[in-house]
C-alpha cells in the first residue's frame, strides 16, 4: 500500500493528522477548562465529571479510528487483503460506539452547569427532561448500531445483510442537531429573564452559542451522507473519509463548546448571584440571603462577649458585656416571579438588640440601650 497523500486512491495521512489535531485541541480545552474553573471555584461538580469522560470516550474513539487508518481506511478497497478491511470495519464499528457515548457526556455536561445557575424549578424540570431525552437517543443510537447488521458478524456492513445505514446515520446526526439547539434555546430563556443589564446577558449567552460550530460540522457531516446515499459504486474504505473528519470536528468542537462555558469572562458574568451564591450554598459557608437557595426562611443568630473593668483599671468583678444580634433573611418562594431573579430582590431584615450591664462599688445597674431595627 503507498502511504502518500492521494485524494484520487489515498487520503489515510490527512484522517490521521486531522483525527489527532482535533483530539489534542479537545483535551487543551479540557485542561483549560480545569485550570479556569478550580482558580475561581474549586469545587469539583458533576459536569466536571461528565465533561472528563467525554473526553475518555473521545481519546479512545480517536485512537478506533487510528487503527481504521492503519488497516486500510483511507485506501481503495482493491488494494486491500480481506482480514484487513475485518480488522477496519471493527475498529469502525467500535468507533461509532464510543461516538455517541462522547457527544452525549458532552451535552450532559453542559445541562449540569446550567442546572448549577438557576433556582427555579420550571427550568430545572426542562433541563431534566431534556437530559431525559438526550439519554435515551443516545441508548437507542447504540442499540441500533450494535445491531446494524445480521448477527454474528454485525459490524461487516460489506457482505452481510444491514439496514439502511447512511439514513440511520443521517436521522442520528438530525437529531443531534436538534439537542444542540435545545442547548442554545435553554440558556437564552433562562438568562433572558434575569434582571440584570443587557450587556451582561449578551456575555453569558454569547458563550452558549458557540455550539453552533459542532452545528455546522453536523449539516456538513449530513451533507455528506446524503450524497452517499445517492452513490451507486461506494467504496466503503474510502469514500466515508469525509463523514469521518467530520465526526472527529463534530467530536471536538462539542467538547469544546461545553468548555467555553467556563472561561474567566463567563465565569466573571456568571458571579453575580448566579455561580458564587450557589457555590456557597453547596459548601455550607452561607444559608441566608444566598440566590437559589431554596429554603423559605433562614435565621441567623450571632453573639459576642466581651470582659470589662473599672474606670480605674482594677477588676472588680468580671461583668459581661452582651451583643446578640438576630439576622432574619426572607427568601421569597422560587417560584414568585421569573422576572425577577436578581438577588437585589432579596429582603434582609436585621434587629439588633445591646444589653449593657455596669457594677461600681456599691450596686449593680442594669441599662438597657435599646433595640434599632435595620
Amino acid at each position: 500500500m503507498d502511504n502518500r497523500l492521494n485524494l484520487k486512491e489515498n487520503v489515510k495521512p490527512l484522517i490521521e493528522i486531522l483525527t489527532w489535531f482535533f483530539l489534542i485541541a479537545s483535551i487543551f480545552g479540557v485542561i483549560l477548562r480545569a485550570v479556569t474553573k478550580f482558580t475561581i471555584i474549586r469545587v469539583l461538580r458533576p459536569d466536571d465529571i461528565l465533561i472528563s469522560i467525554a473526553l475518555l470516550f473521545s481519546i479512545t474513539q480517536s485512537v478506533a479510528v487510528s487503527i481504521q487508518c492503519a488497516n486500510g481506511f483511507g485506501h481503495i478497497i482493491s488494494s486491500l487483503s480481506p482480514s484487513q478491511i475485518s480488522a477496519e470495519l471493527k475498529a469502525e464499528y467500535a468507533a461509532n460506539f464510543l461516538y455517541i457515548l462522547s457527544l452525549c457526556f458532552a451535552k450532559l455536561a453542559v445541562l449540569a452547569l446550567i442546572r448549577n445557575i438557576t433556582p427555579l424549578r420550571i427550568h430545572r424540570l426542562l433541563l431534566y427532561g431534556l437530559g431525559v431525552i438526550i439519554i435515551a437517543w443516545a441508548a437507542t443510537a447504540e442499540f441500533v448500531t450494535a445491531f446494524q447488521c445480521r448477527l454474528p458478524r454485525p459490524w461487516d456492513y460489506i457482505n452481510n445483510a444491514c439496514f439502511d445505514r447512511t439514513a440511520w446515520w443521517t436521522y442520528f446526526e438530525v437529531f443531534n442537531l436538534i439537542t444542540d439547539m435545545a442547548l442554545i434555546l435553554l440558556p437564552f430563556l433562562i438568562v433572558w429573564t434575569v434582571q440584570t443589564p443587557l450587556k451582561k446577558k449578551a456575555s453569558v449567552l454569547s458563550f452558549f452559542s458557540l455550539r453552533v460550530m459542532p452545528m455546522a460540522a453536523t449539516i456538513c457531516k449530513i451533507v455528506f451522507w446524503t450524497r452517499l446515499q445517492q452513490a451507486h459504486d461506494l467504496d466503503p474504505t474510502f469514500d466515508l473519509w469525509p463523514v469521518s473528519i467530520c465526526t472527529q470536528c463534530i467530536q471536538c468542537l462539542e467538547i469544546i463548546a461545553a468548555s467555553c462555558l467556563y472561561l474567566r469572562p463567563l465565569l466573571d458574568s456568571l458571579d453575580s448571584g448566579f455561580m458564587r451564591g450557589d457555590d456557597l450554598r453547596r459548601r455550607g459557608e452561607s444559608t441566608a440571603g444566598t440566590y437559589g437557595s431554596g429554603s423559605q426562611s433562614r435565621v441567623i443568630k450571632l453573639s459576642s462577649q466581651r470582659h470589662s473593668s473599672d474606670p480605674t483599671g482594677r477588676i472588680e468583678k468580671q461583668s459581661r458585656n452582651k451583643h446578640t444580634a438576630t439576622v432574619k433573611a426572607n427568601v421569597l418562594d422560587p417560584e414568585w416571579d421569573a422576572g425577577s431573579q436578581h438577588s437585589r430582590s432579596q429582603i434582609i431584615r436585621e434587629t439588633r438588640t445591646w444589653t449593657v450591664e455596669s457594677t461600681n462599688a456599691t450596686e449593680s445597674v442594669q441599662t438597657p440601650i435599646g433595640d434599632s431595627d435595620i
